[in-house]
């Protein structure tokens, strides 16, 4: 027994929305990478240590990327598998989270 998928022509939008949510994954990435140069936050330290003078900042771009880390993974199978059958729909969904999360992350 074969099953066979077909793929509908609008599930581009889906491929375009989840290349768009790596560049957003870059940027919190890039801002988590200024906020410990910035605030002099030393590896392997994820969070600034307690009583850091500017813990509340760089726990807030830390927590903004790995939190968004931390819903991705959902996000991602579940915008391929709907894609198949509501592609614009899906694709719509999926930006609006980026969105969302790029204003989180931004601040």
């Amino acid at each position: 027994m074969s099953v066979t998928i077909e793929i509908p022509k609008e599930y581009g939008y889906v491929v375009a929305v989840l290349a768009a949510a790596s560049i957003l994954n870059a940027y919190l990435a890039g801002n988590v990478s200024m906020a410990r140069k910035k605030y002099g936050i030393k590896y392997p330290n994820m969070y600034a240590p307690e009583g850091h003078k500017h813990a509340a900042a760089f726990n807030c771009a830390q927590r903004a990327h790995q939190n968004t880390l931390e819903t991705m993974s959902h996000l991602l199978i579940v915008m391929l598998v709907c894609g198949l059958f509501y592609p614009v729909t899906s694709a719509a969904l999926g930006a609006t989270w980026i969105v969302g999360r790029f204003i989180y992350g931004w601040g």
